[in-house]
């Protein structure tokens, strides 16, 4: 065996063990939104947002949650239109993986604070900032 083919098995190793990593990222950041999606509305109904005041009878909670929902699910693209740009500036001129760990960073206490949201407006910036977490692997 020659001394270039012993160093390809070691790029290769490499390779493949960052693709590893990458691709577990992206997994993880896919099955975040996909759980997200069918809880929003059982979650967010218990708010007071979504309430209709006492004693009145010809409101619909549904119609008064349907706007703000939207802007919910909105919230995340936004955040990863915002950054993404500032994120693939900082990868050239810097590291890809300190952007990668700081993505991750952000996703993860991101996904802490949105278990605990007690309003719709939290529970709105916490996806914006879901986006921001986001936008690293975008």
């Amino acid at each position: 065996m020659t001394v270039e083919r012993i160093n390809d098995n070691a790029d290769n190793a490499r390779v493949k063990r960052s693709l590893s990593v990458v691709l577990l990222t992206m997994f993880l950041s896919s099955l975040g939104f996909t759980i997200f999606i069918p809880i929003l509305w059982f979650y967010y109904r218990t708010f007071k947002e979504c309430q209709c005041p006492e004693g009145q009878d010809d409101c619909d909670p549904l119609e008064k949650c349907y706007v703000f929902q939207g802007w919910i699910v909105g919230a995340f693209p936004l955040g990863q239109f915002i950054m993404s740009p500032i994120y693939g500036t900082w990868s050239s001129k810097r590291n890809l993986r300190e952007v990668i760990i700081f993505s991750l960073l952000v996703s993860a206490g991101s996904y802490l604070w949105f278990s605990n949201v007690s309003s719709g407006w939290e529970m709105l910036a916490s996806r914006f900032a879901l986006g921001i977490g986001g936008a690293g692997f975008a």
